[in-house]
């Protein structure tokens, strides 16, 4: 019988060893990869189900909030073992949707924000209420799109020395309009807007009191609580940066000044006043007055609108001001006489809606949609009323990617 050494003994443990140390790495790093590599999957899973059920949800008018969509066709059979939730909220004029994807431990939480389409046809250039009145045309007035106009329709006129220029009068489709008013704004819209400019705030908003804040720059998430500020006093946004979810309220009247920083906030006030060269994105409300001054800007998604006590408001938009959103004055019912008036100057581009219960002045560019009940033109030779100078509404020149606030009953 041969012998073996101690010393070949302890190697061959040692090498042993080393075997088991090696191939439990490799079986750990396999592991660990198989396990980083399933989370990728996972992870890029929770992405693309998000993209897929936001699409979804702002799709299907059908569709009831909160969702769990199970009805939400994704095309695979990996979906079955992750779980789904889609949120809608008001924005102001808009939607936010809240996606929640998880799977496992791993969640994936986005918010969007959406417009909405529905009872106003963001197709049609000009809906002119019927209330037994011609629509006149002069000068180089230009109407691009599908109209709905009164039983007594259109007719070209001479102002200022200038016949209309065009060879039509409506470069589009003319229907007739049957009703006095125009479609109504989405009512929880209009409650919601009504109730702030009363001062009654939202339960779940943090309010603080703007004579108490020290710092005037604030950015707040939407994935946190309402930052809702009121003043017993005119504000005067100066030197001041306002970020998010937020809103400003007054119950005096707001001026807002160039050096103001305002992106995707909701202002409410009496009167609203924006001064010259201000560039702001804001959600504007009031229930008398909003003016703004030459050279302005208001980027993408804005809104100027008014809740009319008196039925004599007024949004009065400066020369050479861009408003990318949507404008809308809502009347009091039950006054029979309304003043209600939107002023857009000349060279003022609006690419979006407007709709005006209550007079037009218009004298710049609209590239989308006019509702009106009646228009007022005011020259050094007088007052017309019904009547288009110089104007420009083209539906067609909108911007494509233009999405519609929720000024409308339904989304779709």
């Amino acid at each position: 019988m041969r012998k073996i050494q101690a010393g070949a003994l302890t190697y061959a443990i040692f090498i042993m060893l080393i075997s088991l140390l090696i191939t439990g790495s490799i079986i750990s790093i396999s592991y660990y990869n198989r396990t980083y590599i399933d989370n990728e999957i996972a992870k890029n899973n929770l992405l693309s189900y998000s993209e897929s059920i936001i699409d979804a949800a702002v799709s299907d008018s059908t569709v009831s909030f909160p969702w769990d969509c199970k009805e939400c066709n994704l095309n695979t059979e990996n979906a079955l073992n992750y779980n789904f939730e889609v949120n809608r909220n008001s924005w102001g004029g808009y939607y936010i949707f809240t996606t929640r994807v998880w799977h496992r431990e791993q969640l994936i939480e986005r918010k969007y924000l959406c417009g909405a389409k529905g009872v106003l046809n963001d197709n049609i250039a000009l809906y002119f209420a019927d209330n037994n009145n011609t629509l006149h045309i002069a000068g180089d007035t230009r109407i691009t799109g599908d109209c709905i106009l009164p039983k007594t329709g259109i007719k070209r006129t001479y102002i200022e020395g200038k016949h209309y220029t065009g060879d039509k009068n409506i470069y589009g489709n003319i229907n007739t309009s049957s009703q006095k008013s125009l479609p109504k704004i989405n009512e929880n819209y209009i409650e919601f807007v009504r109730d702030m400019l009363q001062g009654k705030s939202v339960n779940n908003d943090s309010i603080i009191s703007f004579s108490t804040l020290t710092n005037h720059e604030f950015e707040n998430s939407f994935y946190k609580k309402t930052l809702c500020l009121i003043a017993n006093e005119h504000l005067y946004l100066n030197n001041c940066s306002f970020t998010g979810n937020i809103k400003i309220y007054s119950n005096k009247g707001i001026t807002i000044f160039p050096t103001a920083k305002l992106n995707n906030i909701m202002i409410f006030a009496p009167n609203i006043y924006i001064k010259q060269n201000s560039s702001v994105c804001i959600q504007a409300y009031a229930s008398d007055t909003i003016s703004a001054e030459n050279n302005t800007t208001f980027s993408f998604p804005s809104v100027l609108g008014i809740i009319s006590a008196t039925n004599n408001s007024l949004i009065d938009i400066g020369e050479n001001t861009l408003i990318n959103g949507n404008i809308w004055i809502a009347k009091t019912h039950p006054f029979n006489k309304n003043e209600n008036t939107f002023q857009l100057a000349k060279n003022s581009i609006l690419n979006g809606i407007a709709h005006i219960e209550g007079y037009t002045s218009h004298k710049g560019i609209i590239y989308g949609s006019l509702y009106t009940e009646n228009f007022v033109l005011k020259t050094f030779a007088g007052t017309y009323k019904n009547h288009l100078f110089n104007a420009v509404i083209n539906v067609d020149a909108r911007n494509t990617f233009y999405s519609s606030a929720i000024i409308n009953k339904e989304r779709s």
